[in-house]
């Protein structure tokens, strides 16, 4: 009974580790440049080819590693861009439909972000006491997928290291504030 129970796991534990640890060989995620900026779901791991006319998969190349997604709330992210000076109004009209970048610095550097454009007309309105000059500014939270990346040469060798911050507009939370002078 003993040598049975021993050769069962014996054999047992050759096979199962085996069979656990086993990984199946993918070829690595590739896209150009254009596949990337319009891709919605990006893989962990993918590589982005600048070939420059050549074939794909040859030319620069960045490998992007995902490393997890991450969120910063502040309570002053920067004055809203559209208005570059200060002023005495009743309040500010921002548009839902129309928007304008700006950059912000969040943890592992700085974050390009998307916020409400000024317009004439909108349906987003922050009040202002016109008898103070006043400014709008952007606060909130911001969440974003962070990437550690390395960049390729031709020949394939490594040629620097950085990172990658996508900014996920549909699950962060922005909201407009005044500062007044």
């Amino acid at each position: 009974m003993k040598k049975v129970f021993i050769v069962v796991f014996v054999v047992l534990s050759v096979i199962i580790p085996s069979t656990i640890f086993a990984q199946e060989k993918t070829d690595p995620i590739v896209m150009t440049q254009e596949e990337f900026l319009e891709c919605d779901n990006l893989p962990d791991v993918f590589y982005v080819v600048e070939n420059n006319g050549k074939e794909r998969g040859t030319g620069i190349s960045t490998k992007y590693v995902y490393q997890g997604k991450y969120s910063q709330y502040s309570a002053n992210w920067g004055y809203h861009p559209s208005f570059s000076t200060w002023q005495y109004c009743d309040g500010y009209v921002l548009s839902t439909s129309s928007s304008i970048g700006m950059s912000i610095s969040v943890a592992y550097g700085a974050l390009s972000i998307t916020v409400a454009r000024a317009s004439g007309s909108g349906s987003i309105i922050v009040n202002a006491d016109n008898s103070r000059a006043s400014r709008p500014y952007v606060y909130g939270t911001v969440v974003y997928d962070y990437y550690i990346t390395e960049i390729y040469d031709s020949n394939g060798n490594l040629a620097t290291t950085g990172t990658y911050k996508e900014f996920l507009k549909n699950e962060s939370v922005l909201g407009y504030g005044v500062k007044y002078k």
